[in-house]
């Protein structure tokens, strides 16, 4: 479970640290700004899904929604610390979802996608001869 919270919290801070580096774009090109956080995203969920199930069996559709929603938490919880608290950054919960907060849905998304096709290729299939 360590293990879990720990990957959590790092496919908040990975995007976190990157958005400091690009905070440039958002200026001058927003759109552009919003695309890379949300490669940046999606690409640290799939490192860290991947990660995690290597390491395991079971139903892995379940286990990857369970684990999306997991990390998908963490992710408010630490936006709420630096969004939504009295801190230089605070900005209105409206702007948080609309500006940050909805992107997060990529997370179970990407865990349950994952998930899912791991679990159809682990159930019995008759396999095709090749002649």
């Amino acid at each position: 479970m360590k293990k879990y919270i720990s990957y959590g919290f790092l496919i908040w801070l990975i995007p976190f640290m990157v958005s400091f580096f690009i905070f440039p774009i958002h200026q001058s090109n927003r759109a552009l700004f919003e695309s890379v956080m949300a490669v940046i995203l999606f690409t640290t969920t799939l490192f860290f899904t991947q990660k995690i199930f290597r390491l395991r069996e079971g139903n892995f559709a379940r286990d990857g929604l369970t684990i999306g929603l997991m990390w998908a938490a963490i992710n408010l919880g630490m936006d709420a610390v630096v969004f939504l608290a009295p801190t230089p950054l605070q900005m209105s919960l409206t702007d948080y979802i609309s500006d940050i907060g909805l992107m997060y849905i990529i997370i179970p998304l990407t865990t349950f996608t994952i998930g899912g096709m791991l679990s159809e290729k682990d159930t019995d299939h008759p396999q095709e001869e090749h002649s």
